[in-house]
Formats: C-alpha cells, structure tokens, sequence
C-alpha cells in the first residue's frame, strides 16, 4: 500500500492543521514504541496509518524489534511523501531498533573496555573527537603555527617528529585573509610542496561567522556540507580551525559564563552537523597572565585540549606549553619563527615555524643570595667561607645556619667555585655565571 500524507495548505483549516499534526505525532510515539518492543492492546485507529502500523505490528510479533525496524525501513524508502521518512531518524535502522533513549543506557565493563581508543590526528597534540583551544598575546604568531599545522595535516606530514593522520582542513580565517596567502606561500616555499598538491585537503572561508547567531551558523554548517559534496566518503577526518574566537564572538561578552558556555555550544553544534573530527580554536590570553586565556572558565573547562604560545619579540623563540591534556601527560615543545622569501615582490616574504631550543634561563636569586653575592663580588680574589659568613652576619644580620643553607644552594647552581681546599674553601664568583644580582 502506498502511503500519501495530507499535508498542511491553502485547503486546509486551522483545525484540520491541528487535527492532522496530532496524528502524526500519535503515529510516530506509537512506532518508537514498537520498534522498542512494546505494543498497546487497546491502542487507537491511526486512520490513513493503520495499514502500515499494523505491518510493524505483524513483523514485531513474529521476528521481534529487528524485523519490525527493517519493515519500517522499506516503507519509508517506498514512498517520497511517507511523513515516518521526514520524522523518524535514520538511527533506528542503524542501532536495530532501538529506541531513542538508548544514548542514556549504561554501558557494562566489557562495553567500556571496548570502546575504541581515540586515535591521535597530530601526535601528542590533537586526538579526534574533540575541541582544543590554543591561545596566547596577540602577536604570538600563533596564525603562523595554525597554518603549519593545517598543511602538514592536510598532507599527513609528520610535525617536528609527531606523526599526523592525513585530514581535510577547513580554516575560518578571521582577520586577513591576505594575509594567510603569504603565510601558505611561505609554508610551501620553505617546504619545497607546489600549492596545487593541498588543493583538494584543505580550504579558507574569508569571514567571521557570528556564533550566536543561529541563522549565520546554520548558513556555515550547510556550505561546509555542499563543499564536503565535492569529495568521497573515505572515512578521511576533518578538522576545522576557527582563527580567532574574538572574530566569531563580535558584541560577546566572554566573561560571562552564559556566553561562554553558548559559544562553546555552537562551537559543538558545529562539528556535530559536519561530522569533524576536531575543531581546533584560536583565542588570546587574558590580561592576567596567571590565570590564562581570556574569558570565563567555561570555555577551557568545555574543552580537552588546551595549549598557551609564547614568542619572545627579540629572538623569535616560540614555546608551546600544554596546560590541559585529559588523560595524556602534559609537554612543551621549543620552536623558531624565521622569515622567508618565497618571490621577488617587495612583500614576497612571511614567516615559517622550524624546530627550536630549549631558551637559556638566567638564575633568579633570593635576597639573601643577592646580598652574600655583593659581598662576594667585591673581592675578585675570593674570599674565606669564615671572612664571607661573617661579613654577611655583621652586615645584613644573616644568621650562621642560613648563609650555609644558601651557600649550599649557590654551589649547586654553579654560581660560585672553590679555589681553596675541601678543609679551607676560598669561594669566589665564577666567571662564566650568569647571575643576575
């Protein structure tokens, strides 16, 4: 039997409207019922229905939910116009005809040791299934360390030594994107790749959507969806790259919990509809440097990645430091901005991300190590631990126990050397420190 569905129309009334709604809203309670194993014996007519939910009625009690879930299916694949096509999600064929309320079935110890792992996109940084934000000052070049990762994921390069899964990338480049053109040409030209070969893997939208607009954000979800058209279902992981939050959160205040927490929401709305694998955010520090990124704690608490950038303006030294990694250990990783010329154009130059060191930290002092080390400097040729203990008691009142527990910590911090013996030391500054007094 072929099912037409009246649907609402000039030729219908309010109340026919009504009337019509309720019944489809009988039929499909009554058809997650069933495709959950339960059946109502005194259950009412469901008029033009009846024929098709007799059949579910049929299939269930003779072959139980699966049956009745393929029943189901092939009268909806049967007709265009079948309203339990438009209603019902496709879910219910996939899960046996389960019901709807399966998403809160608890999961026994051997369902739980079963769960796949997720895997990692960009090893010890990016895991699948997931939201990260990374952040720092602006000027951090944290755009420049976004657009390397981007095309060594869209090549499956490996990064630094950290293995990547090769995935499609789609960047919202929200603040210039002539600026990211350079940035690509760099990367390409350092790298030695033609710009053609990560055509199909990843892709930039000029503009900033507005998350809290539900319309801007519906009208992103479906041309990420009509692009996505253009490529196989390969099971290759997408990831988006949202560069910068404040870009997307024009007129927000993220301060406030509510509005942190809505962004995060559509942020997750976002990869949810397009399926990503990851979505990656680009934010700015807060101006207190303590307490990290800016805005309210709901936006780290919502997320399991997070990572702060720092870059130092004098010898562009780039550290990336990890703050919030669930289950996996925390890591720093040391890097070096260095400028390319990719053309002969007066700004045919950007910046590429290369491996760096480990920066040489210069050794802070105590008080009490500064004024023991002011004594100390003003005799070149060393002086007796007895002549220094006592110059330090006489002069700053610093007591015999504590000027041999910092003496102790100065040795060890390769401050200070003995040109003496072990049973009458001479301590003198040495001349390759770095002290800082």
């Amino acid at each position: 039997m072929s099912l037409v569905v009246k649907e609402e129309g000039p030729g219908m009334n309010g109340y026919q409207a009504q009337e019509n709604e309720h019944l489809k809203q009988q039929v499909i309670s009554y058809v997650k019922s069933l495709l959950a194993g339960e059946t109502l014996e005194n259950r009412p007519g469901f008029g033009i229905y009846e024929f098709e939910v007799v059949q579910l009625e049929k299939a269930l009690q003779t072959s139980g939910k699966q049956a009745a879930a393929s029943t189901l299916q092939s009268l909806i694949t049967s007709s265009d116009n079948h309203p339990l096509g438009k209603l019902m999600s496709p879910e219910h064929f996939a899960k046996g005809g389960e019901s709807e309320h399966t998403r809160y079935k608890p999961l026994s110890i051997t369902d739980m040791l079963n769960l796949p792992e997720q895997d990692w996109l960009l090893a010890n940084f990016l895991y699948e299934d997931a939201i990260s934000i990374i952040y720092g000052v602006p000027g951090s070049a944290k755009s420049f360390l976004m657009v390397d990762w981007a095309c060594h994921l869209a090549l499956g390069l490996p990064w630094q030594g950290h293995a990547t899964k090769r995935c499609r990338v789609l960047y919202l480049a929200t603040e210039g994107i002539r600026g990211y053109r350079r940035r690509l040409l760099a990367w390409c030209s350092n790298s030695a790749i033609r710009p053609e070969l990560l055509e199909s893997r990843l892709a930039f939208i000029p503009h900033a959507v507005p998350l809290r607009q539900k319309t801007e954000v519906n009208e992103l979800i479906t041309c990420f969806q009509e692009y996505l058209q253009n490529f196989p279902d390969d099971g290759t992981p997408l990831i988006i790259v949202l560069d910068t939050l404040f870009g997307c959160a024009a007129g927000v205040n993220i301060n406030a919990p509510d509005a942190a927490t809505a962004l995060i929401e559509a942020i997750q709305h976002i990869k949810e509809e397009v399926q990503a694998n990851h979505i990656l955010v680009v934010h700015h520090s807060g101006k207190d440097k303590e307490r990290g990124m800016s805005g309210n704690m709901a936006l780290k608490a919502s997320t399991e990645l997070s990572y702060h950038v720092e870059l130092d303006k004098e010898t562009k030294a780039m550290t990336i430091t990890s703050d919030r990694i669930k289950d996996d250990e925390d890591i720093v990783t040391y890097l070096q901005l260095e400028k390319v010329i990719y053309g002969d154009g007066p700004r045919d130059n950007s910046c590429v991300i290369l491996p760096g060191e480990k920066p040489a930290q210069a050794q802070i002092y105590t008080d009490t190590q500064q004024k023991m080390l002011a004594i100390l400097a003003e005799s070149p040729s060393g002086l007796r631990s007895t002549d220094w203990q006592q110059t330090a008691e006489e002069r700053y009142s610093i007591a015999k126990r504590t000027f041999h527990d910092n003496l102790r910590k100065l040795k060890n911090s390769n401050t200070i050397e003995n040109t003496g013996t072990e049973s009458h030391p001479i301590y003198k500054i040495k001349t390759n420190s770095d002290e800082t007094v």
